[in-house]
């Protein structure tokens, strides 16, 4: 059976027209959903925490490769 919208629920709920277990089935119905985004959040968190360090590190070994090439090249640094 579908879930029924929460805030449809709430209406139907506030003007009695739905029973006790229906809404708490909906509700456990509700619960699951919210929890398996939560735990696709929780996953994609993660993995732009992990591109972060990586995008991180890329940009330190570049500084340190663009610093060495202009000590290499005695290039006159110039102001932004």
């Amino acid at each position: 059976m579908d879930t029924i919208p929460a805030k449809k629920l709430l209406d139907e709920w506030e003007q009695e027209q739905l029973t006790v277990d229906v809404a708490t089935r909906h509700t456990l119905q509700h619960l699951e959903s919210l929890h398996k985004t939560d735990k696709q959040a929780n996953i994609q968190r993660q993995q732009i925490i992990t591109a972060l360090g990586e995008i991180q590190t890329s940009l330190r070994s570049l500084r340190h490769d663009v610093d060495a090439l202009i000590a290499h090249t005695s290039m006159p640094l110039r102001e932004a």
